[in-house]
């Protein structure tokens, strides 16, 4: 590794600032402290979350240089100077409640009395506006879930309420935009898209499994990544083609979306479980957060 990290407490979120020259951490004592990435020195900017950060949903930078942490319905922004200011929470927004926060301070979530749709909201902000609709094509019972966005949002993977994943190329400028592809991965409870939008990371929970689909051929790619925990830690490489998760073993690897295989695999004595994960803006290296009061930062092979 490059750099290992000793703590106070276990890390549970990580995220690299959009230039990568910083990285921030946040851990169980609900301490979110800002690392320089040259210099391996850090200062902590905030103690005021709930210890062992129930409720945290996760760290977010986004491009006026912000950092978001959301907690709960809570959304919490950090500037450049430090200063510490609380926003609204998007309208209907549950504290329970996944939300896709992007880099252009975009908040796009579901609301309970509408599954069907897919709000926007602008952090800060408390108009929203739709953003995707699922087609009538599939019933008036089907409902999103959970989803995930391409680089260019002209792509979307969803999990219906079903537990079927929907793929859909979005035309900009609909309202709401024209679906017009659909795939079924039964029982899957959790995806990751890549950010070219080529590739869907399926992770099933019956039986108990990670999948990749092609998404221009509506095809499974590979049926069973040698994987374990998969709802655990996993992380899309910004750059190539590449994806963080752990092994069988529990061990961090790097994992090739082209074929499936463990390209790179990460065994530093960090604890007994992998908690967070995050890539670099260049791709060129990773951090990981584990619950022995440790992260590690390594170079990726690529």
């Amino acid at each position: 590794p490059m750099w290992i990290q000793k703590l106070r407490a276990g890390v549970t979120h990580i995220a690299y600032s959009l230039d990568g020259r910083t990285l921030y951490t946040l851990d169980t004592g609900g301490v979110l402290t800002a690392w320089d990435t040259a210099t391996h020195t850090g200062s902590s900017l905030t103690v005021a979350y709930h210890r062992h950060n129930r409720g945290i949903w996760g760290i977010y930078l986004i491009d006026d240089g912000r950092l978001i942490v959301r907690s709960g319905g809570t959304f919490t922004a950090i500037d450049r100077s430090l200063m510490v200011g609380k926003l609204p929470s998007p309208p209907g927004l549950e504290p329970d409640q996944f939300a896709h926060v992007g880099s252009d301070g975009r908040v796009d979530y579901v609301v309970r009395d509408n599954v069907r749709q897919i709000l926007g909201c602008h952090l800060g902000n408390t108009k929203a506006w739709p953003v995707f609709t699922l087609p009538e094509s599939l019933g008036v019972l089907v409902g999103v879930h959970r989803f995930d966005w391409s680089r260019d949002r002209r792509t979307l993977a969803a999990i219906l309420m079903d537990g079927v994943l929907g793929g859909f190329d979005v035309t900009p400028g609909g309202d709401p935009p024209r679906p017009v592809r659909v795939v079924s991965v039964p029982n899957t409870y959790r995806i990751k898209l890549s950010p070219d939008g080529r590739t869907v990371v399926a992770l099933s929970q019956y039986p108990d499994r990670v999948s990749l689909w092609d998404v221009a051929t509506q095809t499974v790619r590979i049926r069973n990544v040698p994987m374990s925990f998969p709802g655990a830690a996993v992380a899309m490489n910004p750059v190539y083609p590449l994806f963080a998760a752990c092994q069988a073993d529990g061990t961090l690897a790097i994992w090739s979306l082209d074929d499936g295989r463990a390209v790179q695999s990460l065994d530093f004595a960090l604890g007994r479980a992998v908690r967070c994960v995050a890539f670099a803006p260049d791709g060129l290296t990773c951090a990981v957060g584990v619950t022995n009061k440790q992260f590690a930062v390594f170079a990726v092979d690529v």
